[in-house]
C-alpha cells in the first residue's frame, strides 16, 4: 500500500466507527421504543431485554455498515479538501479516482466483512433472539389475575369473580368465565364454580362447556368433571418454520426450492427476496463509500457540517428506496433478482459517472 492509500485510509477510522456506533445504538433505541410498554407491563426481566439487544445487535451492524461506510468516505474527503489537501495531489497529477481508490478498497473489505458477518454470525444471533422474543410472549401470555376484570391472554378471555392467593404460584378461584377464542366464528364458553390456577395451568371443576351457533344461542352444552388449560402450551407453534433471517443463504435456497415446489409462489418470491438481499446489502458498503466521495468533494466548502450532512442523505436516499424496491418485489411488481439489486446497479451507475467527472 503507498503512501497515499495509508494516509487517506487512516482518516476512515474514527468516522467509519462513530458511524456504526450511531446507527447501532439508534436501531436499539428504536427496539427498545417499540417494545418498552409491552417489557414493563408484562415485567420482563432486564437481562432477557439485554440478551434480546446483545443477539440483535449483529443484524444491526449489517443494516448499519453500508451507512457508516458511506459516512466515513464522506467525511474522510471532506476533511482532505477543507484543509486543502487534495489539490496538492491533483496539481501533482494523481487523479482524483486515485484518491478514491483506497476508499473503495477500504469498502470492499468492508462488503466481505459485513457478508461474512450476515451469512455466518446474524442467522445464529437472529435464531438465539427470536428464541427469547418467543420466551416474552410466552411469559406475556400468563395474565395478571385481578377478581371482577375481564382480561385476556393468547386466545382467552377470563372472568374470575373471587380469588384468594393460597401460596407463591397457586391461587384458589370462583366464578369462572373462560371465552376460547383461538378458533374462528363464535367463541367456546366454560363456566366453571372453583378453579386453581398456578397463572400457567388453569385447572376448572364442574365445568359446563357451552359451544355457540351462528344465532348466539348454545347448540352443546357438555358437562366435565375437569379441564385443564395449558397457556404457555398454545404459544409453542410460534416460530416452528425458521424465518429468512435465521437461515444461511444456503438453507434460503433450499427453502425456496421447497415452497416452489409445494406451491406457496407468493412465499417464495419473498424468500427469493430476502436471499438476493443476503449479497446485495453488503456491497452496499462499497457503493455508497465510493459514491460518498465525490458529493462532499463538491460541497467540501460548506465544511464537516455539509460532509456529514451528504452522507446522511446519500444513505436514507438509499435505504429508503431500497424498501421501496424490497415491498416491490415481495409483491411481485419486480422480479427479485431487480428488487434487491436495482439500488446496487442505480447508486453504483451513478458513483462511477461522478468519480469520472470529477476526476
Amino acid at each position: 500500500m503507498k503512501l497515499i492509500d495509508r494516509y487517506v485510509v487512516r482518516e476512515l477510522g474514527v468516522p467509519f466507527g462513530i458511524g456504526i456506533s450511531v446507527a447501532v445504538m439508534l436501531l436499539i433505541g428504536t427496539l427498545l421504543f417499540n417494545n418498552a410498554s409491552e417489557f414493563i407491563s408484562r415485567g420482563i426481566p432486564l437481562l432477557l431485554v439485554i440478551k434480546l439487544v446483545l443477539y440483535r445487535a449483529p443484524q444491526f451492524s449489517v443494516i448499519a455498515m453500508p451507512m457508516a461506510m458511506g459516512f466515513a468516505a464522506s467525511l474522510a474527503i471532506n476533511r482532505l479538501a477543507r484543509d486543502s489537501e487534495i489539490t496538492p495531489m491533483r496539481m501533482a497529477g494523481i487523479p482524483f479516482r486515485r484518491i478514491v481508490f483506497p476508499l473503495a478498497l477500504v469498502g470492499a473489505v468492508t462488503s466481505l466483512g459485513s457478508y461474512l458477518l450476515a451469512e455466518k454470525v446474524a442467522p445464529w444471533a437472529n435464531e438465539k433472539g427470536n428464541q427469547i422474543v418467543r420466551q416474552i410472549w410466552m411469559q406475556s401470555v400468563v395474565p395478571v389475575l385481578q377478581p371482577n376484570v375481564v382480561f385476556r391472554t393468547e386466545g382467552y378471555t377470563f372472568y374470575v369473580g373471587w380469588l384468594n392467593k393460597a401460596s407463591k404460584d397457586l391461587f384458589h378461584l370462583r366464578e369462572v368465565l373462560v371465552y376460547d377464542t383461538r378458533r374462528p366464528g363464535y367463541p367456546v364458553w366454560y363456566v366453571a364454580p372453583e378453579a386453581t390456577t398456578t397463572r400457567r395451568f388453569w385447572t376448572l371443576r364442574r365445568v359446563v362447556r357451552r359451544d355457540i351457533g351462528k344465532d348466539g344461542l348454545s347448540t352443546v352444552e357438555t358437562y366435565l368433571p375437569e379441564l385443564t388449560i395449558d397457556l404457555k402450551k398454545d404459544m409453542d407453534f410460534i416460530g416452528g418454520m425458521a424465518t429468512p433471517e435465521e437461515m444461511t443463504g444456503d438453507q434460503l435456497m433450499a427453502q425456496i426450492r421447497m415452497l416452489k415446489e409445494t406451491g406457496a409462489q407468493n412465499l417464495a418470491r419473498s424468500y427469493a427476496v430476502q436471499y438476493h438481499s443476503r449479497f446485495a446489502l453488503p456491497l452496499a458498503c462499497l457503493i455508497l463509500a465510493v459514491l460518498s466521495a465525490p458529493l462532499s468533494l463538491r460541497f467540501s466548502r460548506g465544511g464537516t457540517f455539509v460532509g456529514i450532512l451528504v452522507s446522511i442523505i446519500v444513505g436514507f436516499l438509499y435505504w429508503n428506496i431500497m424498501l421501496l424496491t424490497k415491498i416491490l418485489g415481495e409483491n411481485g411488481v419486480l422480479p427479485p433478482l431487480v428488487a434487491a439489486w436495482s439500488m446496487n446497479a442505480l447508486f453504483g451507475v451513478v458513483a462511477a459517472i461522478l468519480v469520472w467527472r470529477t476526476g
